[in-house]
């Protein structure tokens, strides 16, 4: 937890310290959203018998995005806003579409942890370059060296894994990475 004991809101105005605390409850639901996908990955992984590290590395990822759901909803209760709130329905739809376990292992390592931890990544880099108040850029700060990590683990599992896919596999991926920008854009930057 960043060492700030209280978010220092001095020079802030209102209408910014109320988006500073509607930001941090979606920040903390994406993150939980983030944990229940690396851990489907990493079960998927299992049983698709995926080579080590990557089960290891994305049962990991599911700790790491834990803590910063931890982190996000900490910030929020000392900005004395409303708290998380978190819907796992979206989530259990995105898995309920994927079929054979290498098909899920692909699909969610191209699109949540390769394309959506590099978008990740680069707002949390974003906000912290651009966040003056001490609590927030220390906790943004806390979170981007993990993101980075994410990013870099989908891209590595995925060149890896590349070889080894079908053509019918690769097209597949083709749609999922088409359907993941679509779904990127109404679930990320448009609340961003």
């Amino acid at each position: 937890m960043p060492q700030c004991k209280a978010a220092i809101l001095t020079g802030f105005t209102l209408e910014q310290v109320g988006f500073a605390a509607a930001a941090w409850p979606m920040r903390a639901a994406e993150e939980l959203r983030s944990a229940l996908i690396f851990r489907a990955l990493a079960r998927a992984a299992r049983v698709a018998k995926v080579p080590e590290p990557w089960a290891e590395r994305f049962a990991a990822m599911v700790l790491n995005e834990v803590g910063h759901a931890r982190l996000c909803a900490e910030v929020d209760s000392r900005l004395d806003a409303r708290g998380p709130r978190y819907d796992a329905r979206p989530v259990r739809d995105r898995l309920a579409g994927l079929g054979d376990p290498m098909g899920r292992v692909t699909a969610l390592l191209l699109v949540e942890a390769a394309m959506r931890e590099t978008i990740s990544m680069a707002l949390f880099r974003a906000g912290r370059r651009a966040a003056t108040e001490p609590l927030t850029r220390a906790a943004l700060g806390a979170i981007v060296g993990d993101e980075v990590r994410h990013q870099r683990n989908g891209w590595a599992a995925m060149t890896s894994l590349w070889p080894s896919l079908s053509g019918r596999q690769r097209e597949a991926l083709q749609i999922e990475a088409t359907n993941g920008f679509g779904a990127f854009e109404q679930q990320v930057a448009a609340p961003a």
